[in-house]
């Protein structure tokens, strides 16, 4: 499995494009917040209800330390484990550990 990381932009994707494309990528991002008030929220949603269980969304405001979500991004590697491709996008700030850091701590994680 080949895994694509993005620090903070998701660059050359989006949720409205995916969707229009029918592009069905595995694609886990994590954020600071569940609010739904922006066009990528929104546009996440959409997608997500298209194609449920493909990708997940994982704020920061839904756990309680890096702990989970190490065991949210391992359950998601395990449901997607016949994937060529998947996308790690990760933004917001979690104990400390920014994007980068995350990032790391993830893929690292396997």
């Amino acid at each position: 499995m080949n895994i694509v990381t993005f620090i903070n932009s998701w660059k050359g994707n989006s949720w409205a494009k995916s969707l229009a494309n029918k592009d069905q990528t595995p694609v886990f991002w994590t954020k600071d917040t569940t609010k739904n008030n922006d066009t990528m929220d929104k546009a996440y949603l959409a997608y997500s209800s298209k194609f449920p269980g493909v990708s997940v969304r994982l704020a920061y405001d839904e756990v309680d330390s890096v702990d989970d979500v190490v065991a949210a991004w391992k359950k998601f590697l395990k449901a997607n484990a016949n994937a060529p491709v998947v996308h790690l996008w990760t933004q917001g700030t979690i104990d400390g550990n920014g994007p980068d850091k995350m990032a790391q701590l993830l893929r690292n994680s396997k």
